[in-house]
């Protein structure tokens, strides 16, 4: 299981993107550009409610908590890629995004072969992630066809299977479920950002309570 099974999701949320653009008075060249210089879907959908308001601050606060997460996921690699340089390691955080994140902790490869599977990933991801934004934007799409149509959870089952595969899978389920809830819990007062940095905290406690 690669980052090719999470395409089809990434298409259609960079459809949505192109759409709600549109929708959010970002001229096409902007949104195009942020998707080609920035690719980062989460981030991105935020920054478009203070996008046309030239609020700089408020749109960098979004920014770094909508991608903070990122902060421990590639801290999680550096096992994976011991052996490689820095200048490498450099290049493969570019490319470094959610599906193949995953991909590559589940492949079990170390060193280089990691480094190339996260980055043949990344660009793969950036690829479609750019595709669905031009065609959002140029396709007229509704913003919520996505959600519509379930769309939206493809990617956190394409996690949950890839959990399931790893080593030990089972037990890397425990921490994630009430992680999970803190953050629907979360969900219902905070915009969805703030709310899966809830689960955060809640995540590392149950990681600590089950140490050996």
């Amino acid at each position: 299981m690669d980052s090719l099974a999470a395409s089809p999701a990434v298409l259609f949320f960079g459809i949505a993107f192109g759409a709600a653009s549109t929708a959010a008075g970002v001229s096409a060249t902007s949104a195009l550009a942020m998707s080609i210089l920035v690719c980062a879907g989460t981030a991105q959908f935020s920054a478009l409610s203070v996008w046309t308001q030239n609020l700089l601050w408020p749109l960098v606060m979004i920014t770094f908590v909508a991608n903070a997460r990122y902060l421990v996921m590639s801290a999680s690699m550096a096992p994976q890629l011991k052996g490689t340089s820095s200048r490498e390691i450099a290049l493969g955080s570019a490319f470094l995004f959610d599906a193949n994140w995953a991909a590559t902790r589940a492949s079990g490869l170390t060193g280089k072969a990691a480094l190339m599977h996260l980055i043949g990933g990344g660009l793969l991801i950036w690829a479609v992630w750019v595709a669905g934004t031009w065609l959002g934007l140029v396709a007229e799409v509704d913003p919520e066809t996505s959600t519509r149509f379930g769309l939206d959870a493809i990617i956190p089952a394409f996690f949950g299977a890839l959990l399931l595969a790893m080593p030990g899978g089972g037990a890397r389920i425990h921490p994630a479920i009430p992680a999970g809830l803190a953050s629907l819990v979360a969900l219902q007062f905070l915009e969805p950002h703030w709310a899966i940095l809830a689960g955060v905290p809640v995540a590392l406690m149950t990681l600590w309570s089950r140490r050996d």
